[in-house]
Parts: structure tokens; sequence; C-alpha cells
């Protein structure tokens, strides 16, 4: 099954964090896809909000994300 590329790149970001040890699972890599979809994100940062909000949980993870 082939995919639109944009959504390729979020995919592999999420594996990037898993190749540097910072644990984030299928559900949330879907639910911040979805919130990417759903904000309609006007610029870099609206991504990298949805992230931490969904990715970096407790948020005392966000300094690990970054």
């Amino acid at each position: 099954m082939s995919m639109p590329p944009s959504i390729a790149s979020f995919l592999d970001f999420a594996q990037i964090l898993r190749a540097h040890r910072f644990a984030v699972s299928p559900d949330q890599t879907i639910g911040w896809i979805e919130a990417i979809g759903l904000l309609g994100p006007r610029s870099i940062g609206d991504v990298r909000a949805a992230a931490v909000a969904l990715m970096a949980i407790p948020r005392e993870r966000e300094d690990e994300f970054d």
C-alpha cells in the first residue's frame, strides 16, 4: 500500500524518535498525524506543538523530546 509522502515523513520521524530510545507508541503516532490533519497547521511550530502534546507525555519529557 502506498501513502502520501507527507505521511511517510511523519512515520519516519516517529521511527527516528524510537531509534534514539524515545518511546513512542503506534497509537501516539497515529494520533499525532490525525491531530496535524485536524489542526491544519500553518507552520512547523504547529506540527511540533502537536508532537509534544501527543508524544512527550508526561510533559516533563519535553526536554528529552527536543
